[in-house]
């Protein structure tokens, strides 16, 4: 197996190079990969989606440099359609994005996944600010 990890800042790249100096780390966006399509057999998206903006955009972007994606603890909530909060993460205002369960799976089939599986993640209810339940799910998806 061939890992290659991927992260948004600098900062926790090179924290990653310290950490494991024989695994490959890379400073990239999610919504503009630096590899060519069809480069990878899975790409596991850990607990990003949920700060993406254009999280369609990194879905594709996803679908387009693998065969399969994992997309790891999503917050999800039945009722309301997905919704934009802001928090302060290392002392800047960061997106949350709280996804419609039945929306992200629309979108991940109309960008050609199918998913195979569902899995409750991590607990994540936001529901005092959102106004409903709301909780993580991991979802394996292959390129159909």
């Amino acid at each position: 197996m061939r890992y290659l990890g991927v992260d948004y800042s600098p900062v926790m790249t090179e924290l990653a190079h310290r950490a494991y100096p024989g695994i490959q780390f890379v400073t990239g966006d999610a919504c503009q990969l630096p590899f060519e399509s069809d480069c990878c057999d899975i790409l596991l998206s850990g607990t990003s989606l949920m700060h993406i903006a254009d999280y369609e955009l990194a879905i594709a972007e996803s679908v387009r440099v693998s065969r399969w994606c994992v997309f790891h603890t999503v917050p999800v909530m039945a009722g309301r359609s997905t919704t934009f909060l802001t928090k302060e993460a290392y002392g800047k205002e960061v997106v949350e994005v709280i996804f419609n369960r039945d929306e992200m799976e629309e979108i991940f089939a109309s960008h050609g996944l199918v998913t195979e599986a569902i899995f409750e993640s991590i607990p994540y209810d936001v529901s005092g600010i959102v106004g409903e339940h709301t909780w993580t799910s991991t979802y394996l998806c292959r390129k159909s």
